[in-house]
């Protein structure tokens, strides 16, 4: 996403955005206010987009679970299958199954392992996790029709 409108001057090419001038586009750019939440942005000399490498929570990271691999409850309650599922390595920009955990049987949610889509997608809908990668991702949010179709065609 890219905001047009001018803004101070941007010595560099590309660099992460300083406090001030992301007051700055708060207060003066009517676009900006409206773009979702991210945890970085890059200002360059056309303006200001999302910043590709600011990393996004994983479930895991997010959750705080411990069962991603070398997690320090792996030895109690296993490895969770969306910490290693490589078909959707990339997805909502998640590692692996990161951000597509609720298509992914398997996984934990309120200190239990969940079983398939159509058993846990009603407590999914409502995680809070969830709903924060919805938010991050829109307009680019993958469903999980697609994700799901991913799964099968790559089985």
């Amino acid at each position: 996403m890219q905001v047009t409108r001018s803004m101070p001057p941007v010595p560099q090419p590309q660099r992460p955005c300083t406090r001030e001038e992301v007051r700055y586009l708060m207060r003066h750019d009517e676009v900006f206010r409206t773009l979702p939440d991210s945890p970085g942005w890059i200002c360059t000399d056309h303006g200001v987009r999302e910043d590709p490498f600011m990393a996004k929570q994983n479930c895991w990271e997010f959750k705080k679970c411990g069962r991603e691999p070398g997690g320090a409850k792996v030895a109690e309650l296993g490895i969770c299958p969306a910490s290693t599922e490589t078909q959707t390595d990339g997805v909502n920009s998640g590692k692996n199954a990161g951000r597509a955990c609720w298509a992914i049987s398997g996984t934990m949610c309120g200190g239990k392992v969940q079983g398939t889509y159509a058993a846990k997608i009603g407590n999914c809908l409502n995680c809070e996790f969830y709903q924060t990668v919805q938010r991050e991702e829109k307009p680019r949010f993958e469903t999980t029709a697609k994700i799901l179709a991913r799964l099968k065609k790559d089985q």
